[in-house]
């Protein structure tokens, strides 16, 4: 892996950031490959393969057994647990930068805001929907989910 990059299991805003960018663009869903691989990405089904991806979402340590979560695994949830099958993603904007979001409705009525803040340092941000708003401090390097 190139130094400039995070570690695997720390790069939960990258993966964030690619999922948020993903349903912005009208993708429908969000699909993981490779659940569990070992410290050589074995077996990596992708094709072209990627030699410099250590894992899947889980690696296992073939000596140890020790499991390992990667960043996509902690970014995850904020998407599959909250976003439900069905949901609607609707239009919302912001330009702060490294400061990315998604907002959705769910089939139940409930919203869901998910917003990744890639900077290394605390990013003040305001929401308005409707006549609703809202102040929060985000914390360096998180994703935060809200619902309502």
């Amino acid at each position: 892996m190139s130094s400039n990059r995070p570690l695997f299991g720390t790069d939960w805003t990258r993966w964030s950031s690619t999922f948020t960018n993903m349903l912005r663009n009208w993708a429908r869903l969000i699909c993981v490959w490779n659940l569990l691989l070992d410290e050589k990405g074995k077996p990596d089904i992708t094709v072209p393969p990627r030699p410099d991806r250590p894992g899947g979402l889980v690696s296992i340590n073939s000596q140890t057994q020790q499991l390992s979560y990667s960043g996509n695994y902690y970014a995850f949830p904020h998407y599959s647990k909250l976003i439900q099958k069905g949901a609607h993603i609707f239009a919302s904007w912001g330009d702060l930068p490294g400061i990315e979001h998604v907002a959705a409705t769910n089939t139940d009525g409930s919203n869901v805001l998910v917003v990744t803040n890639s900077n290394s340092g605390e990013q003040q941000v305001q929401w308005t929907l409707g006549t609703r708003a809202l102040r929060l401090v985000l914390p360096p390097d998180s994703i935060t989910s809200l619902t309502w």
